[in-house]
Order: structure tokens, then C-alpha cells, then sequence
């Protein structure tokens, strides 16, 4: 299921999550990601209500609703909204990134989603070079404990914007 949208967007990602240098003492950061998305004609969204639960410290697939495959038909943006309830036990953190065609190529990875109390919670992610070739692609949400303790994703909501 699709739904056309406009939209124009301008995506920075501070240079600190991308282990990038700090910059010049009296100068703003250059960003790590800049880039303008214009004409995001299509967006692609899956939903579930599913509660999946992992204790792995190691990311793993979120199954029901968390990938979603799609083809662009022009080369250009892509971004990737994700919200969901989520939380933890109170000494523990749960980690999300998102998987861009079988890598981590989306923007901020490794981010510390929920932490204790059962909340939503909304995130969304640049993917991909800075100009996606057009053609086949998928995104796959994965998350994982930080600390081994059982960590929660609930009912949620991904959803890709693209040309």
C-alpha cells in the first residue's frame, strides 16, 4: 500500500554520530548528511500490532511489519519514519537502527530508542548514499538490548518516502 506525498526536506546529522572531526573552535560543524529531498512522490507503509521482545545484544530483525520493499523510479532520497511503543525494564535500553538494502546505511544508527517506561516513541532516518540509484530497494527495522535485559517493541508504524 502507497500513499503520493510532496514533501521537501533538508536532513542534518551532527558530525558526533558519525565519528566524524570536531570542527574548528568558533565555527559551526559542517553536517556529516546534507541534502535536499524534493519531490518525494511515493511513501510505503507497513503497520502491526504485534509485540516482538529480544534480550539479544546483538541487533535482530523485527519481524512483523519491519521491512518494507520497494522500487524507486528515479534516483534521490530516501527516509524512513519509524514509530512504535517501545520500552524496558528500568535498568534497561533499547537500541534501534535501520538496515538499507542489507547494510546499515541509514541515518542515525545505533540509537537508543526507549529507555524503561512503555511509550511511543518516533524517529526518522535518512537512507542510503545521498542520491539513491533508482531501482529495487528494502529497508529492515532492527533493535536490540543494551544490556541483555528484555527490551519491547509494540504496535508501530514504518513507513519510506521516495521519488
Amino acid at each position: 500500500m502507497g500513499w503520493k506525498t510532496k514533501t521537501a526536506v533538508l536532513i542534518l546529522v551532527a558530525p558526533a554520530m558519525c565519528g566524524a572531526p570536531a570542527a574548528i573552535a568558533g565555527s559551526a560543524p559542517p553536517p556529516v548528511f546534507e541534502n535536499s529531498c524534493k519531490s518525494l512522490k511515493t511513501t510505503e507503509v507497513s503497520e502491526s500490532a504485534v509485540q516482538e521482545t529480544t534480550a539479544s545484544t546483538d541487533y535482530v530483525p523485527l519481524n512483523d511489519g519491519g521491512r518494507i520493499d520497494f522500487v524507486t523510479k528515479k534516483d534521490g532520497c530516501v527516509l524512513v519514519t519509524f514509530s512504535a511503543v517501545a520500552g524496558t525494564s528500568s535498568d534497561q535500553a533499547l537500541y534501534l537502527r535501520i538496515g538499507f538494502d542489507g547494510e546499515v546505511l541509514c541515518r542515525p544508527n545505533d540509537l537508543s530508542f526507549a529507555n524503561g517506561i512503555i511509550e511511543a516513541h518516533s524517529m526518522t532516518f535518512a537512507c542510503g548514499p545521498k542520491i539513491v540509484a533508482a531501482g529495487n530497494h528494502f529497508v529492515q527495522v532492527q533493535f536490540r538490548s543494551l544490556l541483555g535485559g528484555s527490551v519491547q517493541i509494540r504496535e508501530r508504524t514504518l513507513a519510506v518516502s521516495h521519488r
